[in-house]
C-alpha cells in the first residue's frame, strides 16, 4: 500500500467523521476518481471504521469495482441496501446544505449542545492531535491515530476510546462521575487528570496525574503471560491514585508508582514531543512510528538493544536520524520502498 495514499486516506476518513467542511466535498470526490485511492480508503475504513463510514463511501462511488464483494445472503443484502439508502440520504442532505457540511450527527447536534448534550465520533489521523471540550469544561486531548466516541448528557458523561490515546482533564461533579470505556474495562473519575492509551484490544495503560481514577470490576480472564512476569497483580475493582500508572486488562491490573522523570515522558506527546531515557532503539522506533507514515528497518538485529536517550519532536524523522548518526553511530539510508534502513556506522 502506497504510504502517501494511506496517509491521505486517513486524513479523509478523519474529515468524514468530524463532518466535511466547505469545498472539502468536491475535493474528496476528485480524490476518489483514482481507483487506487478508492481501494486504500475502503481498506482502511473496513479495518478501523464502522459501517456508517463505509456506507457513505459506497454512496460516493456506488458503481466502483472496489465495492465488489462475495455473494451474501438475502438478509445480508437487505441490510446493506438499507444502509446504502441511509448513506445516500446523508450525502444528498449534505450536498443541499448551504455551507457544505455533512449532517452534524457525526460530531455534534447544535440544538442538543445548547441543552447540555454532546454526542458523536471524533478521529485523529496519523500525526494529528485534537482537543475536545465538553459543556462542563472537561477537556479531552486526543493523540495521534485515535478514535473516540462521546455520549454526554445531563445525566451522564461517557466516553469510549476505540483505539489510540487521550488525556482527560475532568471537571469535578460528585453526583455525575465521568466514565471512560477502553479495552474491556471501564474507568471512572470525578475530578481528575489522567491519560489512557489502548496498547492492544484488551490491554490499556492508565496514568493518573492528579486525583484518583477507579478501575471498575470486570470478570477476570487469566493472562496468557506467566504471572511472575506480571506481578504484582490485583483483581476486581481498584483505585489508581496520583502519580501512579497501571497496566489494565480484563478483570485484573498491575499498579505501580511512577519513577522520577517517568511522568514527563508519558505525557510529553501533549506538547508535541517524545522523551526517551535509555530506551531500546526497537522501542523508540515503535513509538516514533505512531506519529509518521515513515517505516523503519534495522539492517542489524544488534541495533535493537542500543539504548537511546533524547527529546524529539513528534513526526520529525530527520532530527531523529541526525541524532542517531551523531550520538549513537547509527547511519541511515532510504531503500526502494521509501523505508528508512538503519545500520551501524562504518566511519572511524
Amino acid at each position: 500500500m502506497d504510504e502517501k495514499t494511506r496517509e491521505e486516506a486517513s486524513v479523509w476518513l478523519a474529515r468524514l467523521d468530524r463532518g466535511l467542511r466547505e469545498r472539502e466535498g468536491a475535493a474528496l470526490q476528485q480524490w476518489l476518481e483514482n481507483p487506487s485511492h478508492r481501494h486504500v480508503i475502503l481498506e482502511l475504513a473496513r479495518m478501523w471504521h464502522g459501517p456508517d463510514t463505509i456506507a457513505v463511501l459506497s454512496a460516493l462511488f456506488p458503481k466502483s469495482t472496489e465495492l465488489a464483494k462475495p455473494q451474501r445472503s438475502r438478509r445480508g443484502l437487505l441490510i446493506i441496501s438499507l444502509t446504502a439508502v441511509v448513506a445516500v440520504t446523508i450525502v444528498t442532505t449534505w450536498a443541499l446544505t448551504l455551507d457544505g457540511h455533512l449532517p452534524t450527527y457525526y460530531f455534534q447536534d447544535a440544538r442538543l449542545a445548547q441543552e447540555g448534550f454532546k454526542r458523536g465520533i471524533y478521529v485523529t489521523a496519523i500525526g494529528e492531535r485534537r482537543e475536545v471540550t465538553l459543556p462542563d469544561n472537561s477537556s479531552i486531548m486526543m493523540n495521534t491515530g485515535t478514535r473516540m466516541g462521546v455520549d454526554y448528557s445531563l445525566q451522564s458523561r461517557d466516553v469510549s476510546i476505540l483505539y489510540g490515546e487521550a488525556s482527560f482533564r475532568v471537571a469535578h461533579e460528585a453526583d455525575r462521575p465521568f466514565t471512560v470505556h477502553a479495552g474491556q474495562r471501564d474507568f471512572q473519575a470525578v475530578g481528575t487528570h489522567f491519560n489512557l492509551r489502548v496498547l492492544k484490544p484488551d490491554n490499556v495503560e492508565l496514568t493518573v496525574t492528579e486525583g484518583m481514577v477507579k478501575v471498575l470490576y470486570a470478570r477476570p480472564v487469566m493472562p496468557e503471560t506467566p504471572a511472575l512476569r506480571r506481578m504484582p497483580l490485583t483483581y476486581g475493582e481498584e483505585t489508581v491514585g496520583a502519580l501512579e500508572t497501571a497496566l489494565v486488562e480484563p478483570g485484573y491490573q498491575s499498579i505501580r508508582k511512577l519513577e522520577a522523570g517517568e511522568l514527563e515522558a508519558l505525557v510529553a506527546w501533549q506538547r508535541g514531543m517524545l522523551v526517551f531515557e535509555r530506551e531500546p532503539l526497537e522501542s523508540v522506533l515503535a513509538e516514533v512510528d505512531r506519529y509518521t507514515t515513515t517505516k523503519f528497518v534495522l539492517a542489524d538485529d544488534k541495533l535493537r538493544s542500543v539504548r537511546v536517550s533524547g527529546y524529539f519532536r513528534t513526526g520529525d524523522v530527520e532530527s531523529l536520524l541526525l541524532a542517531l548518526r551523531k550520538d549513537f553511530s547509527i547511519d541511515s539510508r532510504r531503500d526502494a520502498q521509501g523505508r528508512v534502513v538503519l545500520m551501524a556506522s562504518t566511519s572511524l
